[in-house]
């Protein structure tokens, strides 16, 4: 078969595997070759409605059959999905985020479920459009765009990227050698698909498998962790990816559930459980083995992972071993994970790094890399991608620090707002502590608290273990925190919304 995505769809027509996807009245099956077949159809009506290849169609892609439809329809068609965070076009801040990323890319198509599914042109066109084409599937080259993700951007401004067809099947084949995927196997997933560990790991490496999967969407999941890890367990899920904030939580809630456990073995199918899209915690993988062991989790099944969209998804993987061998100490007070060796043909380096464990710059190639930020198919990107990651290189397998942007500098030493978190978490009953980095200082937030806990005390313990205390220690809901697509905080945003309240509150 060759390697593109569209060929991965098509090799869905004569597949009696399911995907199965949650929703409000339960849980609907649909086999893949049925898939297949509404992705065709409707492929034809937005041909008829004059949709070309290489068009580029702006998507809202959440959890649901249609927007999936949808997305596999513009692929077969050779359009260019551009995804998007899904949100509220009533919402005035939200509509202009839409309408910029429209008319400043110059998108050609806007396809919005809120119009009833219909496909509207973004820009005007200067013709009439055509009837269906002869031949409704467009064979595409490895070289041309698959799809555009908008990247997360937790420091800067979201980025258009570029994934062409040949990048995608090479990620994909590379993820599903890992943890030895076949038809046989149930994939279990609740990430959203606007972000690439969800639609990459979650979604389409399922596809390419022909495997079963069972695709919760993200609210669904956070209501009620308990049912739906007992769904996937009901169906023998054994391969799922998370990133440490789900760890985190599913490990809170099932110390919740402890007293009325009769120890239902909710992980014993569980055989690959990727971590990755955040920083991997020491602390957050403890406690998450500490809870799941009982239930039949093997800690073997954690495989410690580093991607970006960038890199389409994963750039390197270690399999869990044990919480001494998958971290290392190096210069800071929390333990660093183990991400691994570079799968597929990906290279990594870091700059004045080699074998020496220096720390330095995050650099990466390879034949699953982005072809570049834009959305269309003229943007190329060759040779190496700095990441914007500090980390370094110790016996083949790499491990991240922290991003530079996220990096304070304190006596010659480097301090990440990771580091300070997980030192903050680990000693006070918190349920977030995200570090807001401002030049060589800090301000901290401290997500609902349980208790009233002395903000000297705090400053005292970093001082003693970082050598700096925050500037300022502010009190915050989850509700207040700004993430991306994949939950990460947006950092610079709620520093700049301090400050601007520290402003309005001095001036008044």
């Amino acid at each position: 078969m060759s390697g593109t995505l569209t060929n991965i769809i098509l090799g869905l027509a004569g597949c009696d595997n399911h995907l199965m996807i949650a929703s409000r009245d339960g849980i609907s099956k649909i086999r893949y070759r049925i898939l297949f077949q509404h992705a065709e159809k409707l492929a034809a009506s937005f041909a008829h409605n004059g949709v070309r290849p290489r068009d580029t169609v702006l998507i809202q892609l959440t959890s649901d059959l249609e927007h999936i439809v949808s997305f596999l329809a513009l692929i077969l068609l050779g359009a260019i999905p551009v995804s998007v965070k899904p949100g509220n076009m009533a919402d005035s801040t939200y509509h202009e985020y839409i309408e910029h990323i429209v008319g400043h890319f110059h998108l050609k198509w806007v396809f919005d479920l809120t119009e009833s599914g219909r496909i509207r042109e973004a820009l005007p066109r200067n013709q009439h459009a055509k009837r269906l084409l002869k031949s409704l599937t467009h064979m595409p080259l490895g070289s041309e765009t698959a799809f555009v993700q908008f990247s997360s951007g937790s420091t800067s401004n979201p980025k258009p990227i570029s994934i062409s067809h040949r990048a995608i099947y090479n990620n994909l084949t590379s993820i599903i050698s890992i943890d030895e995927r076949s038809t046989s196997t149930v994939g279990f997933s609740f990430l959203p698909l606007s972000h690439d560990m969800g639609l990459v790991g979650g979604l389409l490496s399922n596809l390419l498998a022909k495997n079963t999967l069972l695709l919760v969407p993200t609210e669904y999941f956070l209501r009620a962790p308990i049912r739906w890890l007992r769904e996937a367990h009901g169906i023998g899920a054994s391969i799922t990816a998370m990133p440490d904030f789900a760890f985190r939580y599913i490990a809170r809630q099932l110390r919740l559930f402890e007293a009325k456990s009769t120890g239902e073995p909710l992980f014993e199918y569980f055989r690959t459980i990727y971590c990755g899209a955040e920083p991997i915690r020491f602390s957050t993988i403890s406690e998450f083995i500490l809870q799941t062991t009982p239930l039949a989790l093997e800690p073997s099944a954690l495989y410690f992972s580093y991607g970006l969209a960038e890199a389409t998804l994963v750039v390197t993987g270690h399999r869990f071993l044990s919480l001494e061998e998958s971290f290392v100490r190096s210069g800071t007070s929390e333990p660093v994970a183990c991400l691994g060796a570079p799968v597929g043909n990906t290279e990594v380096s870091v700059t004045g790094g080699g074998d020496s464990s220096a720390h330095g710059r995050v650099q990466i190639s390879g034949s699953s890399l982005f072809s570049g930020y834009g959305v269309h198919a003229d943007c190329r990107f060759d040779g190496w991608l700095d990441t914007g990651d500090i980390g370094f290189i110790r016996a083949g397998n790499l491990y991240v620090c922290g991003r530079e942007k996220e990096m304070i500098i304190v006596n010659g030493m480097n301090v990440y707002a990771s580091d300070i978190e997980s030192a903050v978490m680990r000693r006070y009953p918190v349920k977030e502590c995200i570090v807001l980095p401002d030049g060589n200082v800090y301000h901290m937030l401290l997500v609902e608290r349980t208790v009233d806990i002395p903000v000297k005390n705090i400053a005292s313990h970093l001082v003693r273990i970082f050598g700096v205390a925050p500037l300022s220690i502010v009190a915050a809901k989850s509700s207040q925190i700004v993430r991306t697509t994949s939950g990460k905080p947006m950092r610079n945003v709620m520093l700049q919304r301090l400050k601007h309240s520290d402003a309005n509150a001095h001036n008044g």
